[in-house]
């Protein structure tokens, strides 16, 4: 049954009919008009990440698509007043990596049915932590004979080149080392440290020896980092008494089979070695060395 008001709501999608009578000459008239009626677009964010970390990206999408509505993002809407468009085009997803809340206004193309939907997304700092500057050590001459590499931060996870997982590690030789410290919301950060090893070349040489002693009964010598060497042995008239070009070879106080004098004796030795840069040098030193008998 119709309605006999002058004024009807339409709630619905169809053809309304409308006939006007005159009382008075009981004359009518009739109209009708259609209405469609547009369901309001029902529409949320979806995401695979509402908490990121600094430097990364997400994605953020429309529930709805259709070529029939219209698209339209916006950062911390709320507060800008809708002001803070961040879609150029009209898009139904849109890569995002600045923390906010995200707002999407979707609008039906023909009647402007709108509906609105938010999403917060949260972007966490990075670790913040710095090894070492590269360096360059001789591990040789260090008291601990290691050097201790630390990551600083604590109740963190990490992983090292050298497949250690603990804060600190104990760096034992030269080489480039990295480490990767995550921490609890899944961020990372990473440093390394390149360890150069230059230990000086050096030439230890005893001052003096007894031939005919239980200690020491022969002058021998220990190098490190040596390449070439020579080492000649003068008697007080400058007459050579002694030479070698072997680390490993000692003298045990004779010349030509037979035992020189108690004195004090002048050497000179040549040396070469490669420095960290691996460029040859060379260097001279002169000394002298005690026979006691």
């Amino acid at each position: 049954q119709g309605s006999t008001d002058a004024s009807l709501a339409a709630v619905a999608s169809g053809t309304y009919q409308v006939t006007v009578t005159n009382i008075a000459t009981t004359c009518t008239a009739q109209d009708e008009v259609s209405l469609i009626f547009e369901p309001k677009p029902d529409v949320s964010i979806s995401t695979a990440d509402s908490i990121i970390c600094e430097g990364e990206t997400t994605l953020l999408e429309s529930s709805v698509l259709s070529p029939n509505l219209i698209y339209n993002w916006y950062l911390d809407a709320l507060s800008n007043n809708y002001s803070n468009n961040v879609s150029q085009v009209d898009e139904e997803r849109i890569t995002v990596g600045v923390a906010g809340t995200y707002s999407l206004v979707v609008e039906t193309r023909s009647a402007g049915c709108r509906d609105t939907a938010h999403q917060t997304l949260q972007v966490r700092a990075l670790p913040v932590f710095n090894l070492p500057n590269d360096t360059v050590v001789c591990f040789e001459d260090m008291e601990e004979g290691f050097m201790m590499l630390d990551a600083e931060l604590a109740r963190m996870t990490y992983l090292w080149s050298t497949g250690d997982t603990t804060q600190t590690i104990k760096a034992i030789e030269k080489g480039l080392y990295d480490v990767l410290v995550t921490d609890e919301d899944g961020c990372q950060s990473s440093d390394e440290v390149l360890i150069a090893e230059d230990c000086m070349p050096n030439m230890w040489i005893p001052s003096g020896f007894n031939p005919e002693g239980v200690f020491n009964p022969t002058w021998g010598f220990k190098g490190r980092g040596i390449e070439e060497f020579e080492i000649v042995v003068y008697n007080r008239w400058g007459e050579l008494v002694w030479q070698s070009d072997d680390l490993n070879k000692q003298w045990d106080g004779t010349f030509n089979g037979h035992p020189v004098q108690q004195d004090v004796y002048v050497y000179k030795l040549t040396y070469s070695f490669y420095d960290v840069q691996n460029v040859l040098k060379k260097r001279d030193a002169v000394g002298t060395v005690t026979i006691i008998r």
